[in-house]
């Protein structure tokens, strides 16, 4: 049980990692500087965050399916310690 919480928090927080990486600076970008097709950035990033997590996740799970074009990776249920 243990190894399986700590797997678990382990990739929770390497997602959380990379997505604060990418996150901060490109929503600070967006929010202070005068970019091209500004709105509809920020309608996009609206939308998606307005999704359920189920679609999302059903929609992560068809990209990294083994049939699909980012399947010969194996990244699906396959984390790697």
């Amino acid at each position: 049980m243990f190894e399986i919480v700590s797997l678990s928090l382990f990739v929770s927080g390497i997602a959380l990692i990379i997505a604060t990486i990418i996150g901060v600076p490109l929503g600070a970008a967006l929010a202070l500087r005068p970019i091209p097709f500004k709105k509809l950035i920020g309608l996009v990033v609206d939308t998606g965050m307005g999704l359920p997590p189920v679609v999302v996740g059903l929609a992560v799970y068809i990209f990294l399916s083994r049939e699909s074009a980012w399947g010969w990776l194996g990244w699906l249920f396959t984390p790697r310690r």
